[in-house]
């Protein structure tokens, strides 16, 4: 038993320069700060990018539908028209059913206004994409 209480006494003390640190490196530091700003960075641009993947294309094919309803009901009406011409009076209306735009809360909705916007959306998820990829190279 002596034994072994004297091998813990005679343990020599660790240099001062291998001893823990309780502050972190200056290097370490700014290292995981850039990390967690690119991951920042990394993340809000994924989220931008998914939410202009999924709203583009409903834009996009909501404006192309609603630019070309309207010229189809009117044709329609027209060929309705002239195939009966008591039927006219239907016709007519047809081509009125639906608006050219719609405005809420002091902004307006246009078939074109759409499709810009749609485009506008797919260049947004591409910058999204390009930052995205940018951001997780640097991590």
């Amino acid at each position: 038993m002596n034994n072994i209480f004297s091998r813990l006494q005679d343990k020599t003390p660790t240099p001062l320069s291998s001893a823990p640190s309780n502050h972190p490196a200056p290097i370490t530091s700014i290292f995981s700060l850039r990390t967690i700003l690119w991951a920042i960075i990394h993340c809000a641009f994924y989220f931008t990018q998914q939410l202009a993947e999924l709203l583009a294309p409903l834009f996009l094919i909501v404006g192309i539908g609603w630019s070309f309803l309207p010229h189809t009901l009117q044709e329609l009406g027209q060929k309705l028209a002239s195939a009966e011409p008591q039927a006219s009076h239907l016709a007519e209306p047809l081509s009125h059913i639906i608006p050219s735009e719609i405005t809420i809360s002091h902004y307006t909705l246009t078939p074109h206004g759409l499709i810009v916007d749609g485009l506008l959306l797919m260049l947004l998820a591409a910058i999204g994409a390009t930052v995205s990829a940018l951001a997780a190279r640097e991590l």
